[in-house]
């Protein structure tokens, strides 16, 4: 076996996947928060969590590693994983990995001694992710509404790593795609990739038609005066992490056809979502793969 031991903290599908990719890599790993049904890896009971912390110098948190800030992010697991426990077992020398670490709980694992690194800031996860997810947006247009993507009216706000490349994905099925972002470099790379572009501020005084918008910004930009701009029957995905850039209550009220699609790549596709984090890990470890 190799010289680390892993321990996954909580997670989903993803993890699972993690999980087996590590072990297909000789090295040496468990996992808290599932059930034996759904794993191929071992399973620490909950009575053994304390132990094997403590015998385990790497230990890998979800991602996000929580969505109250009070318990560890676990889809499947039988209990509440509280953050604060599973931070008290962390000894000095660990390596802990998460993604989208709270800046305060980052500052509680360096304060016990041990490296804190966040795989989701990892640019060329970022890129990879951006796959899976595209090809979900694709999935929930199909999905979701009575006509082909071929020719629909699609718009991306934000036109970071996911927008590209939810936009290359669209464009290679022959829709027309308008970006809309603020920044002007942004807007100038929309239009080398063969989009429309539009400033994100014209929303609040132009009324514009769409099939579909997909948001990738994570803060507020469709509110009320974005939303009275735009067509009746217009699908809203948001993508975005909280805080999100849709104002959903509103839009609910407005009549809006609403779509939350958080963690695309695990839900559709956690096998690679969970391989991309783990050479994310292996690489910041300074390892590789077999």
């Amino acid at each position: 076996m190799k010289p680390y031991n892993f321990i996954i903290i909580g997670g989903d599908k993803r993890h699972l996947f993690l999980g087996e990719y590590l072990k297909r890599n000789y090295y040496n790993v468990k996992a808290y928060g599932f059930s034996e049904e759904y794993s191929k890896i071992p399973i620490i009971e909950k009575e053994f969590f304390s132990e094997e912390m403590q015998n385990r110098n790497v230990k890998v948190f979800p991602l996000p590693l929580t969505k109250d800030g009070v318990s560890i992010n676990a889809a499947f697991s039988p209990h509440d994983i509280d953050i604060n426990d599973a931070i008290a077992e962390i000894k000095d020398g660990d390596i802990v990995f998460g993604g989208i670490i709270p800046q305060e709980i980052r500052m509680k694992i360096n304060g016990k001694g041990a490296t804190c690194i966040d795989y989701y800031e990892n640019h060329s996860l970022q890129i990879l992710n951006a796959i899976p997810t595209a090809e979900g947006i694709i999935k929930i247009l199909i999905d979701s509404l009575p006509i082909t993507i071929h020719s629909m009216d699609c718009a991306i706000i934000g036109f970071g790593k996911t927008g590209k490349a939810i936009a290359s994905v669209l464009k290679a099925f022959n829709a027309n795609v308008t970006v809309l972002a603020r920044s002007r470099e942004n807007l100038s790379e929309a239009v080398l990739a063969g989009c429309d572009a539009r400033a994100l501020d014209s929303l609040s005084y132009e009324p514009v038609y769409f099939d579909a918008i997909i948001n990738t910004v994570p803060s507020l930009v469709i509110s009320e005066k974005q939303l009275c701009n735009i067509n009746m029957g217009c699908l809203l995905i948001e993508i975005a992490s909280s805080p999100f850039g849709i104002d959903f209550d509103t839009a609910q009220k407005l009549g809006f056809n609403i779509i939350k699609a958080p963690s695309l790549p695990g839900n559709i596709a956690p096998k690679t979502a969970g391989e991309i984090i783990g050479d994310t890990i292996l690489y910041e470890l300074g390892g590789t793969v077999v």
